[in-house]
């Protein structure tokens, strides 16, 4: 099924909500947050332009969401419910760019 625009581009605004509330909780390493913030920036980017470096992005965010999903396990409360909703998220947006 096709993911409209809007769809993309609301995707990519909720990965950066759950990315800045798991940031205020410290639930991820800064480093993380800022390279998870890149790719996300590299897909508005995409997603605006239609540029090709679909692929590369693509790959780089279903490693993010693999990560999470493995750090929610070792999560508790809002944390783990963050990190399991932000790992579903960035999937979204790696497919949206296939």
């Amino acid at each position: 099924m096709e993911i409209g625009p809007r769809r993309r581009w609301l995707l990519v605004k909720w990965a950066r909500a759950y990315l800045d509330q798991l940031g205020r909780s410290q639930a991820l390493t800064s480093e993380r947050a800022e390279a998870l913030t890149v790719a996300l920036d590299r897909s508005e980017q995409i997603l605006a332009s239609g540029t090709s470096d679909r692929g590369r992005t693509s790959g780089q965010l279903d490693a993010f969401a693999t990560e999470l999903e493995r750090d929610s396990v070792g999560a508790t409360g809002r944390d783990q419910a963050r990190l399991r909703s932000l790992a579903e998220t960035v999937k979204g947006v790696a497919d949206s760019l296939r």
